[in-house]
């Protein structure tokens, strides 16, 4: 028979099936054991049997609800880019945080017309004798007492 889980084991499960490490699903479950028994907690927790099921019940509840956010990605990232063993991940998670963080974007310089100004375009079907090749007219005018 197995013993139900309390409200403590639960939590650790429904982290630990967020890939956070036993430390910070014990801390996010509300365990408060420190150093060595801190440790031992997290190795009892980790060899529970009603514990292991409990968080691969976590994992196929995640992927059936799509619960992949972008809380859970931004995470994965940033474990990536702090603790990756490989340089390259390293760089490539941090270029995607600031991809997401609109870091890389190409700033735009406006060095057109004064702010003054506005421009008409006015589409083929009033054509005059000011038209360009394609038949669009430009007008350009200055706004007075705006």
């Amino acid at each position: 028979m197995t013993k139900k889980l309390n409200k403590r084991q639960l939590t650790y499960c429904y982290w630990r099936a967020r890939d956070f490490s036993q430390e910070e699903s014990r801390l996010k479950a509300g365990y408060k054991a420190k150093g060595t028994a801190a440790r031992s907690l997290g190795s009892r927790l980790e060899k529970n049997v009603n514990v292991i099921v409990q968080i691969e019940k976590e994992k196929v509840n995640i992927f059936d609800r799509q619960m992949i956010t972008e809380e859970y990605v931004l995470e994965g990232l940033r474990k990536i880019a702090e603790n990756g063993q490989q340089e390259a991940n390293k760089v490539a998670a941090f270029q995607l945080l600031g991809k997401y963080l609109a870091m890389f974007t190409d700033k735009l310089k406006n060095e057109g017309l004064p702010q003054s100004q506005i421009i008409i375009i006015k589409s083929p079907q009033f054509q005059d004798n000011a038209t360009t090749e394609n038949g669009i007219r430009v007008d350009t005018k200055t706004i007075e007492n705006i």
